[in-house]
């Protein structure tokens, strides 16, 4: 006996065949938007004086920079983020032509208005070079033109956990595993945190950012060392007048001492205290450990489930500690 013939059609509920149909209309608008961007030109037309006719689209890094080690955040500058960093390639007059690493290209302009800084110090536009990686800040008009308000010059960084220190280098080792020797000077300056420091605050085992003038192959030398401060977290246990009680990930107790130059953020309040920090909240804090064993607390950042952004970065693995 012949098995009758059953369409397609049939085979399938309707609403199986609704969405086909969407998802297949859905995959030709995809391939069809594909086809136009890659038709497009990823160039700017010419600058004007003033503002870009450069629209803010796909090809534009314009999103703010969150820099290349979390906790050492760039700033809400434009220019680098997922395109990679934004080079000067030349320099016409007010004109700058920029790059990516990924080949996005760009012509701002700069006017009288634009600020441009170099190390938190104002320089002037001849002090810009062919070479120079920036970060830039812009105005949309309602015409879709740019204004560029603001220009800072990054300086090349290295980061990572000092494995050796010498009289005039540090030796780190990031976080692909590869060591790098950075060369220090008598005006290299220093900084815990956002505190100043000595040289005597670098010791193995601290993780560090540099900032300074790359030369020939690996050279580096450092004009500024950032020491990010110790931390510890964990889940408090116990809250005093003066010191908070925390169990760490591996079960050990910890007295974090809180004094009054503590910085207290807890989740939910606006001006927060010690009061605010309750029983069974995570706790992160920024300071120093004693001998004792008890921490002084420096900053501290408290509240219910994982950490996410503040002084300390993201907490993106869940073990209670943040990224290096």
């Amino acid at each position: 006996m012949t098995e009758p013939e059953v369409r397609f059609s049939e085979r399938l509920p309707r609403r199986t065949l609704v969405r086909a149909a969407v998802l297949v209309g859905a995959c030709l608008a995809i391939v069809v938007g594909a086809a136009v961007t890659m038709g497009a030109s990823p160039s700017a037309s010419p600058a004007t004086p003033g503002a870009t006719t450069q629209p803010k689209a796909s090809g534009d890094p314009a999103k703010p920079d969150r820099g290349p080690w979390k906790g050492f955040g760039r700033g809400d500058f434009d220019g680098h983020g997922r395109f990679g960093a934004v080079t000067i390639t030349s320099i016409s007059g007010s004109n700058l032509t920029l790059k990516t690493e990924d080949g996005w290209t760009r012509t701002i302009a700069l006017t009288s208005a634009t600020t441009i800084t170099k190390e938190g110090a104002t320089i002037g536009a001849g002090d810009l070079s062919v070479g120079d990686e920036i970060r830039f800040r812009q105005n949309r008009a309602s015409d879709g033109t740019f204004t560029i308000t603001a220009i800072d010059v990054v300086l090349p960084k290295v980061a990572g956990t000092v494995t050796a220190v010498t009289a005039d280098s540090i030796t780190v080792t990031g976080r692909d595993g590869t060591s790098r020797t950075i060369t220090t000077t008598s005006s290299t300056t220093y900084r815990l945190g956002t505190a100043d420091a000595s040289r005597s605050d670098v010791v193995v085992g601290s993780t560090i950012l540099a900032t300074g003038v790359a030369g020939t192959g690996n050279d580096f030398t450092a004009t500024t060392v950032t020491i990010k401060a110790p931390r510890v977290a964990g889940t408090v246990t116990a809250v005093g007048a003066s010191t908070i009680t925390i169990q760490k990930r591996d079960g050990s107790s910890l007295t974090v001492n809180v004094g009054a130059d503590t910085t207290i953020q807890v989740a939910g309040a606006d001006t927060a205290k010690i009061g605010d920090v309750t029983v069974g909240m995570r706790l992160m804090a920024a300071g120093s450990p004693n001998a004792d064993g008890s921490f002084d607390a420096a900053a501290i950042v408290a509240g219910n489930g994982r950490f996410h952004g503040g002084p300390f970065g993201h907490d993106d693995d869940n073990d209670g500690a943040p990224n290096p």
